[in-house]
């Protein structure tokens, strides 16, 4: 999904990248649809967060689930995304970990997140997130009803868990976190990665010797 609209990337990039479907939506298509305000943190109302939930809760809806990755996210192969997908067959959200606002208070964005849903409230990191398409049937309906959304973050298992539907933290996704350095040694073809936001050294990652799974969780835990 393009954020820009200053040209049209199909036609720049198709060639170059034959595997990969660039799609570019209007902002104000966006904000009509009250898909607005999902990444605050932009400084803008649409970016291409609120392009991709747009597109694939009213546009394209073939897809039973749909998996959405930030760009600073890493994961070694396809396979790593058609494993996760093969053990959680019917989940409405794949995602890491989510908590309560009662167990963290101190999160920052609450204070700029307002939900208009009754109580409890969750947020969970969702930089590497698989959506059903039921989950997005209700944030689209979220959109229409209140010409807007809140911070993705807290939107996603907020909805999740008030429709009660099938939340699931695959163990792949423990990797997914706000902050760390990714070292070599921790990386294992099986997991996905957050944040690794130098973008060449992916290509690079990918050609490496990866770390067992036990050696990962053994390296991972606290010292």
């Amino acid at each position: 999904m393009i954020d820009d609209n200053c040209e049209n990337y199909s036609e720049t990039y198709s060639n170059t990248y034959p595997n990969i479907k660039f799609i570019q939506i209007n902002n104000e298509e966006c904000e009509e649809s009250g898909f607005i305000n999902v990444n605050y943190l932009m400084k803008k109302n649409v970016t291409g967060w609120e392009k991709a939930l747009y597109y694939f809760s009213t546009h394209e809806r073939k897809y039973p689930y749909v998996w959405f990755i930030e760009d600073d996210v890493f994961f070694n192969s396809e396979k790593t995304i058609q494993n996760i997908d093969k053990n959680y067959p019917d989940s409405d959200i794949l995602a890491a970990d989510c908590n309560r606002r009662s167990e963290c208070r101190s999160w920052p964005h609450w204070k700029v997140t307002d939900i208009n849903l009754e109580p409890p409230y969750f947020k969970s990191m969702v930089c590497a997130t698989r959506l059903s398409q039921s989950l997005l049937t209700h944030i689209e309906k979220y959109a229409s009803d209140n010409k807007t959304l809140f911070f993705l973050e807290a939107l996603f298992p907020t909805i999740a868990k008030s429709y009660k539907l099938k939340y699931s933290t695959p163990l792949e996704l423990i990797t997914v976190v706000w902050r760390r350095t990714w070292k070599e040694e921790l990386i294992n073809t099986g997991f996905i990665y957050h944040p690794i936001k130098n973008i060449e050294r992916h290509n690079i990652l990918r050609k490496k010797k990866k770390t067992s799974l036990k050696s990962l969780i053994w390296k991972m835990l606290p010292k």
